[in-house]
């Protein structure tokens, strides 16, 4: 599915999840799509960790402005 607000496709990136939102009950790796305006932004954040950082994000598809919600439940909004 293509991004409105960016118009690009999304990006593939490695994230760490936690475990109360993996299907194992334990953290885990996964490769998941990222909206392409923020994958920069989200691959940092999981890049070289074992624990969680994130839990989700978006880039606000024309309707808000794009946010990460990182592990302890604070999120960033991300303005221009």
């Amino acid at each position: 599915m293509i991004c409105r607000s960016c118009r690009r496709s999304p990006v593939l990136v490695s994230v760490v999840i936690p475990a109360d939102l993996s299907y194992t009950g334990k953290v885990r790796r996964k490769t998941v799509p990222i909206d392409a305006c923020i994958a920069n932004v989200v691959r940092r954040l999981n890049s070289d960790v074992d624990e969680p950082t994130t839990r989700s994000s978006c880039c606000g598809h024309e309707l808000g402005n794009p946010e990460v919600v990182l592990a302890d439940h604070t999120t960033i909004i991300i303005k221009d």
